[in-house]
């Protein structure tokens, strides 16, 4: 009729050529049953299929107040597919990571609503390379964001994703610039302004992380942050038969950022620590250590060169 109108199905393909993947065109597929109602502003896309650059995309989709104020939600699923790969082939540069295998196996599912100006993931599960990953994520007011999350990851390798180090050898990818930048640039400055607009709650929890070669479990930590106080607490985990427990915090309610960190560390078996993180050991025991500082400044570099407090440590039954 007029203001109804039912598209079953819609087909549509786009043939696309980019000097990424050798000049060989690429064929786009897209398909989905479509439903729409002028009077009601309403669009149903069902049975949705988006194919192509390596992507299988599947779902389903709902839009009111089409023309007013658009509102949608649905489902979305994404089959494992090479996101380094699909970077490349829409120019985008992947990140340089120590293990150039990283991100060529990536998935999702989720329930997704949002507008133009809120997004919320629910139900949300992805595939990481090795890792999976579940959790919620809400974002309300693109332009001052209220951001709410929590997240469960079952095992990540932190090491694949960081930039590699410089003596890793030949044929790895180089280092990038320090933070201090090329040709004397001057480091970035921390973004204050944008930091006391946001506000941020939200949990990741870890069963088994990697990072600096050391292996941990039981990470959790939580965010919180409004008004231009930010805290991380607690950062805590188990390793090497030991504890952590920890908070860092950063105040950019002023006009200099300050940063605190606290940090204990209880009854961390150190020699098979050493062995993995530098791969041979010439200590062993029991170690305490704790942290109190606090640094200000508008860049990282200020902020290290401002560090001051108390460090303590002890160590038990040692060699």
């Amino acid at each position: 009729t007029g203001s109804d109108v039912a598209l079953k199905p819609v087909e549509m393909e786009a043939i696309v050529v980019s000097e990424e993947v050798g000049n060989k065109p690429v064929k786009i597929a897209l398909q989905a049953d479509t439903h729409v109602n002028f009077d009601d502003q309403q669009l149903d896309l069902n049975s949705l299929s988006v194919q192509g650059l390596g992507l299988d995309v599947k779902g389903d989709l709902k839009a009111t107040k089409i023309i007013d104020a658009p509102e949608y939600a649905g489902k979305l699923d994404v089959a494992p597919f090479n996101l380094r790969q699909f970077m490349r082939q829409l120019k985008i540069k992947p990140p340089v990571m120590a293990d150039a295998t990283a991100l060529k196996t990536v998935a999702m599912q989720t329930e997704i609503a949002g507008s133009k100006t809120d997004l919320k993931l629910n139900k949300f599960s992805a595939q990481l390379d090795e890792s999976k990953i579940k959790g919620d994520l809400s974002v309300q007011n693109f332009d001052k964001p209220v951001v709410r999350f929590g997240f469960d990851i079952d095992q990540i390798d932190a090491d694949r994703y960081l930039p590699p180090k410089p003596e890793e050898g030949e044929g790895k990818v180089p280092a990038p610039a320090v933070a201090q930048g090329k040709g004397g640039e001057k480091p970035a400055k921390i973004p204050g302004e944008t930091l006391r607009k946001l506000d941020v709650q939200g949990d990741v929890n870890i069963g088994s992380l990697v990072i600096s070669k050391a292996h941990l479990n039981q990470v959790k930590v939580s965010v919180k942050g409004k008004d231009g106080i930010i805290k991380v607490d607690p950062i805590a985990a188990r390793l090497y038969q030991g504890t952590h427990a920890g908070n860092i915090t950063m105040d950019v309610t002023g006009k200099t950022p300050k940063l605190t960190i606290n940090s204990n560390i209880q009854n961390v078996q150190v020699e098979p620590l050493l062995k993995d993180m530098t791969g041979k050991a010439k200590a062993r025991g029991v170690v305490n250590f704790s942290t109190a500082v606090v640094g200000v400044g508008a860049t990282a570099p200020a902020i290290k060169r401002t560090l001051n407090g108390q460090l303590g440590f002890s160590v038990k039954n040692g060699a």
